[in-house]
């Protein structure tokens, strides 16, 4: 796996995972979970997380209120085959190049999702996080037109997502939503 690869070229291997899934043609009988889907679950997630106090209220209504600015804009974004759990343990250097296992969670959505599960899980390691928003793959994202409202909005509803699996206690989505909500993250 990639946990023994220096941080600049885990980030470089993750985002040609992340090439190479997006050039897949694509595949009858996969999930799909298209923007929509994503907004239909902003409400839910919203509602429970105040319910269980995982955050203070104004945070969560602030998430939720800057994602419904941003609602034209995901849903005008194409889709992509995404693995939805890519980290250094998934993705292996092999003879042949990279290989990816633990392909459970892959379906077709937008590739900025994959992002944001990436830097959810990445986001206390600057030298990752540094390396990650500088790399070709994540630029071209993006810089596409308001690629960057998309994924806030991501990591916005990954975020209250992860936050209701941990009952408020995740380590690092708490502390990003917060500073999300305060427009103190530069993506």
């Amino acid at each position: 796996d990639l946990t023994m690869v220096n941080p600049k070229n885990r980030v470089v291997a993750l985002g040609e995972c992340i090439s190479f899934l997006r050039a897949q043609p694509r595949i009858s009988g996969l999930a799909r979970r298209p923007a929509i889907y994503w907004l239909s679950l902003l409400p839910l997630l919203a509602i429970i997380n105040i319910y269980k106090r995982t955050l203070p209220l104004t945070v969560i209504l602030k998430l939720v209120g800057q994602s419904v600015k941003e609602l034209l804009w995901v849903l005008a974004r194409p889709s992509a085959l995404v693995h939805r759990d890519l980290n250094y343990q998934n993705c292996f250097v092999t003879t042949d190049g990279l290989s990816l296992i633990d392909y459970q969670l892959t379906a077709y959505a937008d590739p900025l999702l994959e992002y944001a599960v990436i830097l959810l899980k990445y986001y206390p390691d600057q030298s990752i996080t540094k390396s990650l928003i500088k790399s070709s793959s994540y630029l071209q994202l993006v810089n596409a037109p308001h690629g960057r409202l998309v994924l806030g909005f991501y990591l916005a509803v990954i975020g209250l997502y992860d936050l209701l699996l941990s009952d408020g206690r995740h380590a690092v989505t708490r502390p990003l939503l917060i500073k999300l909500s305060e427009n103190r993250i530069s993506l």
